[in-house]
């Protein structure tokens, strides 16, 4: 594994200018931030060209980030597990997601910054670039009749952030995520993944 090292400028785009990869392997990057209040440890892998699943480890109040350009072709996915996390959206309204619920927000339509009021936070973040993606699922999902941008306008619309609280079908298919054996991780990331999207292109806003 080796020890730190320079985050690219993607990198610091998506985590802040102080990030700091801690080890990275094909198709996994450990990220660490650190301040005065704490540190967080984000763990990422790369799912499918453009989708990402994010292992987010907090125990610090603040995470910001630049804006750029590219908030406006991503989209995410957020649960979760433990804790809370805030969001203010660009309109000033505050959003909070806590213990079992799942957010649903384009970058473009939150403020640059997620707010932890206890310093305490554990989830998972799918992040979807629909520039990337769209071209690759396709060709990965022949006979699953899944859109993304269809996804992202239903819960997004006008950048909003949908919130879905303490659903019971989504803690059982996000809870499968927190346990998942090593030896099959790559594929099972795949799957599950393909399982989430599924679900959400037919669930009821």
């Amino acid at each position: 594994r080796g020890g730190l090292v320079v985050a690219s400028e993607r990198e610091k785009e998506d985590y802040g200018k102080q990030v700091i990869v801690a080890s990275r392997e094909d198709d996994c990057s450990i990220f660490r931030l650190e301040d005065s209040t704490g540190c967080a440890i984000l763990t990422r892998y790369e799912v499918f060209p453009g989708i990402t699943l994010v292992y987010n480890d907090v125990h610090m109040q603040e995470i910001s980030v630049e804006e750029t350009g590219k908030f406006h072709q991503i989209f995410e996915i957020n649960h979760c597990r433990e804790g809370r996390i805030e969001f203010e959206t660009i309109k000033g309204e505050y959003i909070y997601v806590k213990k079992g619920d799942m957010a649903i927000n384009t970058k473009a339509g939150l403020k640059n910054y997620s707010y932890f009021p206890i310093c305490h936070y554990h989830g998972v973040t799918i992040e979807i670039d629909l520039s990337a993606a769209q071209e690759c699922l396709p060709e990965i999902m022949k006979d699953i009749k899944i859109r993304l941008s269809d996804i992202k306008d239903r819960f997004c619309t006008k950048d909003q952030c949908f919130v879905f609280r303490e659903k019971e079908q989504f803690e059982h298919l996000f809870s499968e995520l927190y346990c998942v054996p090593e030896k099959i991780r790559r594929e099972y990331y795949k799957i599950k993944i393909i399982e989430i999207l599924l679900f959400l292109s037919v669930v009821d806003a």
